[in-house]
């Protein structure tokens, strides 16, 4: 079970957000790679990983478009051992969204590629993913979603993920997002 929050607050047009969840993960086949079987994040040591969970957010009611979600979130991950230690994961996801009360449902795909390197009792792991976004308010994949970066493992808890995001909405109004993030990531063994 993992817990999360996260926030967003974008200068330009002043949009702020706020999100909080719970997922539930299960395991399947795990991989028998040793580097990528001590990753601190177990889910990518395993070749079939299902997700279920709820999130909700909400932005503050003097924005400028205020909202309240409920999301119930339905995720399906494979991944796929290629050689020289490169794993390729897909992710189909489906999120079962109430946005102020009204049905929105919306389906995603992922597909990430990665690899992982050894430091000493730690790993380094660049990645690359893509991620298409069918909106059923458009009855088509309406957005797109590319992130390059890197994962480094501090200790058996802590995992710090530095990463650069592209962005690209067609609709309403077609317009690209350019994202420099830094995430980190406490996991409690």
């Amino acid at each position: 079970m993992n817990v999360f929050y996260s926030s967003t607050r974008a200068e330009e047009g002043g949009y702020t957000d706020g999100q909080v969840g719970v997922n539930l993960d299960f395991y399947f086949s795990p991989l028998d790679d040793r580097i990528i079987r001590r990753r601190v994040d177990v889910a990518h040591s395993h070749l079939l990983v299902l997700r279920v969970g709820y999130v909700f957010e909400k932005t503050p009611s003097d924005s400028k478009t205020p909202f309240t979600e409920h999301t119930v979130v339905v995720e399906l991950t494979r991944r796929f051992k290629l050689p020289k230690k490169i794993l390729v994961s897909d992710r189909n996801r489906g999120d079962l969204r109430f946005k102020n009360g009204e049905f929105l449902p919306l389906y995603r795909n992922e597909l990430t590629i990665e690899r992982s390197f050894s430091l000493g009792k730690r790993a380094l792991t660049p990645y690359a993913s893509a991620e298409a976004f069918y909106d059923s308010i458009y009855d088509k994949f309406d957005q797109f979603r590319y992130i390059a970066g890197s994962e480094f493992e501090v200790n058996k808890h802590l995992v710090f993920r530095a990463y650069y995001l592209r962005q690209h909405v067609t609709n309403p109004n077609s317009q690209s997002t350019n994202i420099l993030g830094l995430k980190a990531q406490v996991f409690f063994h």
